[in-house]
């Protein structure tokens, strides 16, 4: 899943147990391939400067970030959804579709201040076998746009034919 942060000012970032769970669970999510985080510059140098709030780690993803952030930024132009995180408010959920560009799903930081919310994506089909033309056009779609660096990661669910609407509704 693509994850973008919303532009803002990070010096007006209130750190606080939560806002720092959630930036090292987005970097942690990035540096495992789990899902990709845009930001601007700022927001990983911030992350890479403060090395008495976030580990090694985090700052080593945040550094790995910036470096990909010219080859993976346009990819916002190229997908139809991504979700974008804003940090400047917390219990927000807004789904904005637009006419000339990407759905995007706007959510407050809150929303990965808890590992587990933020694992691989969950691919859910009626048998796994469909899941496999799902990689399959996932990967032609990174290798026409010649996206080398980016790898599918994603949980196979098997929906089970006339359960698959009660395995999606069981689906964390």
């Amino acid at each position: 899943m693509i994850i973008k942060v919303k532009s803002f000012d990070v010096s007006l970032l209130q750190m606080n147990e939560q806002t720092i769970s959630a930036i090292d669970n987005l970097m942690k999510a990035f540096g495992e391939k789990k899902h990709i985080v845009l930001a601007e510059p700022a927001f990983f140098e911030f992350i890479i400067k403060n090395n008495e709030i976030f580990g090694i780690n985090s700052r080593a993803y945040a550094n790995a970030a910036l470096n990909q952030r010219r080859e993976l930024h346009a990819l916002t132009n190229i997908v139809s959804f991504y979700v974008e995180v804003d940090f400047s408010s917390v219990n927000l959920t807004d789904f904005q579709i637009t006419e000339a560009g990407p759905d995007v799903l706007v959510i407050s930081y809150d929303n990965f201040s808890d590992s587990e919310l933020i694992q691989p994506a969950s691919i859910l089909c009626e048998d796994l076998n469909d899941t496999h033309l799902y990689e399959h056009l996932g990967n032609f779609f990174v290798q026409q746009k010649r996206l080398s660096s980016l790898n599918l990661n994603f949980k196979r669910v098997n929906g089970g034919g006339a359960n698959t609407v009660k395995v999606f509704n069981e689906l964390d």
